[in-house]
């Protein structure tokens, strides 16, 4: 018997295809987070695919004793994209392996006198017991008791307690993970300011700056990267969800001063990089500028649709692009359920109550048109 920890919608799926799921009774509901921003070009994308058909007739997987065709490729996009050209890239399956690899370079820059680790309240970097140490504070991560030493928690978007801390501890601190937006997090988005100071501490002190970008990047917030509309320059770079169209597959992106660190023997995969999903993430990355363009020029409109659409449902709405939370004024446990099976809208809310939208990067405004309908229906019936 399956260990029950998901709360799964009560759906036996048919076929999904761009936003809308399908189920075996017939009924269509519309995807309105994309299996949590993996679907980046939306279900059954056909490109996609395509090269995944073409891949796997030649085989499924080789090892890392082989080399696999597409592996340079999709490196050079990734490295070109987060402006390291001269750095290195590790593959791994998942966004929590990308955070795991990272966390293992950054334990190799460890010194007696520099060894802490900065997280935030609010972030989440992934599932494993490594990334579990970076999580924000509260019972889940009470349960499993002592986790990695020498972990710095500090609030969001707080600039006096981060003044506070580095004035203090600053030559002790060896990284900075952060979400430039946070997802698990309730779509928290980096202020100005505090991106300023990340970038004034990471000078000063000779900080590694990890940025999670798993669930931002990959052009969901109208650029390569959500990093890129600060002007933060990571050591580096964590890429997942997405990246293999579907199929499990991620990446840690190193600096030019970082990419030698791993040695033979310091980390592997058994199977990173998957070729297949590695053929599907090369026809993914090739459809992230024409993509970022469409999210550009569609942002202004779907903020106004939603503000007035919702304006008055709503408390507090926050969007970069195709990545948005909406706090509504009742949000209730039903929700979700009222939505399901009374307009066949799916939803997924976080973990303190903000719905989370993180549709296809090529939803159009037709498309747009079919989730919010039936969102301003399940919230106006919620206010009731």
């Amino acid at each position: 018997m399956n260990i029950s920890i998901y709360n799964s919608f009560p759906i036996q799926v048919k076929k999904a295809i761009g936003c809308m799921i399908e189920s075996t009774e017939g009924v269509s509901y519309v995807d309105t987070f994309s299996g949590i921003g993996v679907m980046l070009l939306g279900h059954s994308y056909e490109p996609v695919l395509e090269s995944i058909r073409n891949r796997i007739q030649d085989y499924m997987h080789l090892s890392n004793y082989f080399p696999v065709e597409d592996a340079t490729s999709v490196e050079n996009i990734l490295l070109s994209a987060t402006e390291m050209k001269q750095g290195g890239l590790f593959y791994t399956n998942s966004g929590t392996e990308a955070t795991e690899a990272a966390l293992r370079i950054v334990k190799k820059r460890e010194t007696c006198s520099k060894k802490t680790i900065i997280h935030f309240s609010g972030s989440f970097h992934g599932r494993t017991l490594g990334s579990l140490s970076l999580l924000r504070d509260g019972p889940v991560k009470e349960r499993f008791g002592s986790l990695l030493p020498n972990i710095q928690s500090l609030e969001w978007n707080d600039e006096e307690a981060l003044d506070t801390y580095m004035n203090a501890n600053g030559q002790e601190v060896l990284a900075i993970f952060v979400e430039p937006i946070q997802g698990s997090g309730g779509i928290r988005i980096i202020s100005d300011s505090m991106a300023e100071k990340l970038k004034h501490y990471q000078k000063r002190y000779n900080i590694l700056l990890v940025c999670d970008e798993i669930q931002s990047g990959l052009g969901r917030t109208g650029k390569w990267f959500a990093f890129q509309h600060w002007g933060l320059q990571p050591d580096i770079v964590l890429v997942g969800k997405g990246l293999g169209g579907g199929l499990p597959l991620g990446a840690t992106i190193f600096s030019e001063e970082l990419r030698y660190e791993f040695l033979p023997g310091d980390h592997g995969s058994t199977f990173a990089p998957n070729p297949v999903a590695l053929a599907a993430a090369k026809t993914v990355l090739s459809e992230i500028p024409p993509s970022i363009s469409h999210i550009q020029k569609l942002t202004p409109w779907v903020q106004e649709t939603i503000c007035t659409m919702l304006g008055s449902f709503i408390k507090d709405y926050r969007q970069k692009g195709f990545m948005i939370g909406i706090d509504p004024i009742q949000s209730t446990k039903e929700m979700v359920q009222i939505g399901r099976e009374y307009h066949h809208v799916l939803l997924n809310v976080t973990y303190n109550g903000t719905i989370r939208l993180l549709p296809p990067l090529n939803t159009t405004k037709e498309d747009w048109s079919l989730m919010i309908t039936p969102l301003q229906k399940t919230l106006q019936q919620c206010n009731l």
